[in-house]
């Protein structure tokens, strides 16, 4: 485990600043040249602030999927709020029938991910933790992950992405066993359809690979994936995923998230440039609460509370 989770040295200022960079990615994804232009066109030559791993000469496309995929573990891990992730899921059905090329570690972070939730979702169901539609209780988080993640990889897999996605294809066999087991539980029969296409794809191209002798490498094992593909596609042929756009909507009273943001910001600029404002003393939209709620890390979702308390006060509370 890491260093407990604070308001003070959590991985962003405050949940707003969270909040608004989401909806920003929400609003550009409703362009309908984004994704392609993604996926297709804009490289990324090096990303220094991804301290997982070293990525160089990854395109945007990639680089957003893995900054979303991390995103959802942590809003599901530590803060699991319902607005943060559907706003997440969103942003990658959005992109997702665009999605091409993948980098070789955002290919293998997708299924890990897809996996991991595939089996929570799979416990929260068999404990009855929540509803569906209720994405404020584990069941209803964990599906809607599980299905969103399922719809990305079932674009990776159509019949006009499919070639250009072989390091999804060559992901998916080598998480097999686990897959396997997936497929197997009884739990999951509501999203058994979403399965079915990726189990066939699964089986014909673990079966071209051996076929190829001594397809041991990952380099190899691609060389008898595209030797092949006409195989594939035989079976991709059945994957007929519709395309939609999901929008962004704002609420009511939008003056209650955006008027403290913008304090926020207005506050940090000033202090760091031209006034040391002590943040401690602010009356009106406090910065951070006094008291600092703290979350172990490395534990479930289940077991801790949903979100940290108060990082800015809503307009409604000194209005």
């Amino acid at each position: 485990g890491g260093q407990p989770l604070s308001a003070r040295n959590c991985p962003f200022r405050s949940l707003s600043q969270l909040y608004l960079n989401l909806i920003l990615l929400l609003l550009i994804s409703q362009d309908s040249s984004f994704g392609p232009d993604a996926f297709r066109r804009i490289m990324v030559s090096s990303v220094p602030w991804y301290r997982e791993r070293v990525l160089k000469d990854i395109t945007l496309g990639s680089l957003l999927l893995l900054t979303l995929l991390r995103s959802i573990i942590f809003n599901l891990n530590r803060i699991q709020d319902a607005f943060l992730l559907s706003n997440c899921c969103a942003v990658l059905m959005n992109v997702s029938p665009h999605v091409v090329k993948l980098h070789e570690y955002a290919a293998m972070r997708l299924t890990f991910v897809t996996l991991s939730s595939l089996k929570k979702y799979s416990l929260v169901i068999a404990r009855n933790d929540g509803t569906e539609d209720d994405l404020t209780t584990p069941v209803g988080m964990y599906g809607e992950v599980a299905r969103t993640l399922l719809g990305v990889i079932r674009h990776c897999l159509s019949p006009k992405n499919l070639k250009s996605n072989l390091r999804v294809v060559y992901a998916l066999v080598y998480h097999q066993a686990e897959f396997r087991d997936i497929f197997k539980k009884a739990t999951l029969k509501s999203i058994k359809p979403d399965l079915v296409c990726i189990e066939r794809v699964i089986k014909v191209a673990n079966q071209l690979i051996h076929e190829y002798g001594d397809a041991h490498t990952p380099s190899k094992a691609y060389e008898a994936l595209k030797g092949n593909i006409e195989k594939i596609l035989e079976v991709s042929e059945a994957i007929n995923e519709p395309d939609f756009t999901f929008s962004y909507e704002e609420e009511v009273d939008p003056e209650i998230f955006f008027v403290p943001y913008i304090w926020e910001v207005i506050v940090c600029v000033v202090s760091a440039s031209t006034i040391d404002w002590d943040t401690n003393r602010i009356q009106v939209f406090p910065l951070l609460d006094d008291d600092e709620e703290e979350f172990e890390d490395g534990i479930s979702a289940e077991e801790i509370e949903t979100t940290p308390k108060n990082y800015s006060k809503d307009v409604a509370d000194v209005v």
